[in-house]
Order: structure tokens, then sequence, then C-alpha cells
């Protein structure tokens, strides 16, 4: 199983009691024994998200427990064994993280193995494949026909920028699948997805030029004419620059 927790706390103190427990009366809240997730967990995995927002305190408290294999509940004097396989999401990178804001052994402990997954706007590629997944998903979960992607539609998807990634992507489908009352999700179905020019399509927003030609490309299928339009720039100028750049179907980056 997989318990999922939100380090984005709706109230300062609240995921110190949700992970480690408490004891009656130990805080102004609990009036009765409360059961903390790394005990409710145990054999099992907890995934800890926007681990970025995970107060300094709680990282101190993980961490010591790790090394000691061991926690308390607030207040409480008996030892309860750890045994959680821990995973964590992050949208910065946590080695780059100020000594203000993470504690080092924290940082070397759950840095130990770690992916890293470029931004949506960076893999559109992948678009067909998670819009199909999430769509299943929510099909699953709403216990109705599964409804499809008008191709208008995940043309408009493909175009935008996606600064929440994934959970915006899935958010937005969301959305789409309560409006739409047929079978078929059209762009009449997507919430409004406009965004500042110079952040979709300006060279400012990307680490080069060669990345900002290269992301236009993929968005519209290297479909030249399409992705000339979309950059802004003619296309005997898309051309040179493809040329200057190496780019053309297949390039990574």
């Amino acid at each position: 199983n997989l318990v999922s927790l939100c380090c984005r706390e709706p109230a300062p103190g609240r995921l110190r009691l949700d992970l480690f427990g408490c004891m009656a009366g130990a805080h102004p809240s609990v009036i009765k024994h409360r059961l903390g997730w790394l005990e409710a967990s145990r054999g099992s995995s907890m995934l800890l998200e926007d681990l970025e927002a995970l107060d300094i305190e709680v990282q101190r408290q993980l961490a010591e427990a790790v090394e000691a294999g061991r926690f308390w509940r607030l207040g409480g004097e008996t030892p309860i064994p750890l045994d959680v396989r821990m995973m964590a999401t992050s949208e910065s990178s946590l080695s780059a993280a100020c000594d203000l804001q993470f504690e080092p052994r924290f940082v070397e402990w759950i840095n130990r193995f770690a992916i890293v997954v470029p931004p949506l706007r960076e893999r559109i590629d992948d678009l067909p494949i998670l819009i199909n997944e999430a769509l299943n998903q929510i099909q699953l979960r709403a216990e109705e026909p599964r409804k499809s992607l008008d191709p208008s539609a995940y043309r408009a998807l493909a175009t935008y920028h996606w600064p929440g990634n994934l959970r915006e992507l899935i958010a937005v489908l969301e959305r789409a699948v309560v409006v739409s009352p047929g079978q078929v999700i059209t762009p009449d179905h997507l919430p409004p997805l406009d965004e500042p020019e110079a952040l979709s399509r300006g060279v400012s927003a990307f680490e080069s030029e060669k990345a900002w030609v290269l992301d236009g490309l993929r968005r519209n299928r290297y479909r030249r004419g399409k992705t000339a339009a979309y950059l802004g720039i003619s296309r005997k100028t898309l051309y040179n620059k493809m040329r200057r750049y190496g780019l053309s179907p297949g390039t990574s980056g």
C-alpha cells in the first residue's frame, strides 16, 4: 500500500502530528491517543509530496528517526520501530537548497537515490500517453464510460506551457470530463489556458535559443509551417535555425 501526504501544511505543526502521532494531552488539539502515519504504515510505502515545503523541524525528526530506526509519538516514552519505505517528490533540486530551508542530514538521506523528471513543457511527446492514462484513471474513479479527446482539444493542450506540470494536466482533464455532456472532449470543454506570450513562446523562457526552437518543433510535431507561426518567425528563419542547431525529428536536445 502507498500512503501519500502533502508537505504543504494546512496549519502549523499539523504534519508533525500526522506523521509521528501524539499522546493524549501532549498537544492542545489532541484529547486522546493519536496514531501517526509512520506507525500506521508499518511495512508499507509513504510518498511525501511537495517536499520543498516540509518544515525544517520535521526534517530533523525524520532524519533522526531514520538514523535510529525508531521514533516516538509526541509526548510518548515508548519507542516505535520505523519500518516504512520513504519516497518524495519536489519541484526543485534539494541538493541546491540553502541551509536555512533544509536540514543537511535530511537532504543527504532523501537524496541518496534521486530521479530527475523534466517539466511537462520539455516532454510534450509524452502528452498522449499521460492523457490516455489520466482519462483511464478518471473513468475508473467515476465508474462511467471513458471519454475521448478531440484532436483540436489535444492541440490546445499540446501548445500550453503547463506550469503546474502533471498535476495541472490531471485537473484540467477532470474538469473537462465533468463539463462535457457527450463522450468527446472538445476545446469548448477545456478551461482557459491563456498565458503570457513571453512565457509560452519567448526565448527568455528557455535556457537557449536552440531549446526554444526545439520546444516549438515538438509541440507542433515538427510541422514547420505551424512551428514558425507558433514561434512568431518566418519559415525561412525557422529553416535557418534548424540547420544551425542540427534540429530534425528525433532530436533529443
